[in-house]
Parts: structure tokens; sequence; C-alpha cells
């Protein structure tokens, strides 16, 4: 085979690698499902030759790792970033919760996380990396909740771990519900549920008055 005729020049390669090819399977992933990837439709996504691909992801089992694994930091970056950029354990609190419900966060990013979670009960590196996000999230609530008891903003009636774990199984459950598409539900009405449900936790009703809901 000319490789010259399959694969791009050196100089071309960065565009047309693996972050191309990462983020297309991201949009296939999304639209498709997991079983719906393959190396003729990933490849036209990215505007590539089916080769490259191949020659980038010879297995796929890789592939669906690599895209679970990038899908995670790039979740838990925009989730961490959003809580950073708000004053305060009460506004860390408000941001952090509308990081993890769509349409806050981008559908395009959350949906397919949740179709590659999936995997977790099948296969021990998503399973890892399922645990791992849930350890990073918990990890950020908890240390919001912290934040607010030391500064007398929240009142705990059981361990801060406790309620940070219950926010955020919460989230997941609403999460996985709007990218689904449950007509019943909105993203309104479901950041409104957790926010509620923290002001209860905390004993902080302020909470629940989240100003930049529509």
């Amino acid at each position: 085979m000319d490789s010259d005729a399959s694969f791009p020049a050196a100089g071309k390669r960065s565009g047309l690698g693996r972050e191309r090819l990462l983020a297309a399977a991201r949009e296939v992933i999304s639209e498709f499902g997991v079983e719906g990837l393959r190396v003729r439709r990933l490849a036209a996504a990215a505007g590539v030759s089916p080769p490259l691909v191949s020659y980038h992801y010879p297995d796929q089992a890789t592939l669906i790792a690599s895209v679970h694994r990038e899908l995670v930091l790039d979740y838990f970056a925009y989730r961490e970033g959003a809580a950073r950029a708000a004053s305060g354990p009460i506004e860390k609190l408000r941001a952090c919760a509308r990081a993890g419900l769509p349409p806050a966060v981008d559908p395009a990013l959350v949906a397919p996380l949740f179709e590659l979670h999936g995997l977790a009960r099948r296969n021990s590196a998503h399973a890892e990396a399922m645990s791992g996000l849930w350890h990073s999230e918990h990890a950020l609530y908890l240390g919001i909740i912290e934040d607010g008891v030391r500064e007398q903003l929240f009142t705990l009636s059981r361990p801060a771990a406790d309620v940070a774990g219950t926010l955020l199984a919460l989230e997941d459950g609403l999460a996985l519900h709007l990218v689904g598409d449950n007509a019943s539900m909105s993203g309104e009405w479901a950041l409104s549920t957790l926010l509620h449900t923290a002001a209860l936790e905390l004993s902080c009703p302020e909470l629940e008055h989240d100003g930049s809901r529509r």
C-alpha cells in the first residue's frame, strides 16, 4: 500500500490525528450509541480515510476507552471551572449544580458520557473511569460544603460526605432523564429540585434563590 495515499504528511497529521478522531467519536456515540461506532462512520465524521482510523486505533476497545477517559476529564474540568468562577460557597454550590445538568452542560458532552458509563458493568476500564469521575465530583461538592460550614453559611445534620454523595447521586439521576429527553422533566425543574434538596440538607434557604435561572 502506498502510505502517502493513505496517511497525511507529517505536518498535517496534528489536525487529523488522535484528537480529531476522539472528537468525532464523541459525536458518533452521542448520535448512534456505542454500538453505532464503526470505522467508516467515524472516518466520515472526522473527514479522514478509514485506514487512518485503523492506524491510530487498530483496536476499537482502546478507542472507546480513550473517548471515555477524555470525556471524563473534559466534563470535570468544565464543572470545576464553573465552581471556581463563582464567589463564595453558596454561589459555588449553585454553579456546581447548574454545571452538572443540561442545558447548562453541553448535551454533546454529557450524552456520550452516559452512553459510555453503561459499559462499566462489563469492563473494568470503563468502571474505573466512571468511579474516578464520581470521586472527583464528590470531592468538589464536599469541598464547597465544608467551606460553607466553616463560614457558618451551611449547617449539617449528618456528615458532609453523605450530603455531597446525596446531591451527586440526585444530580446524576436528573441528568440521565434530561439527556434521555424525558418529556415530563425540564432542566429548570431538575435544577430547582437539586437546589431545594441542597437547601434542606444544608439548612440554607438562600441556595434556592438562584438568580441565573430563567
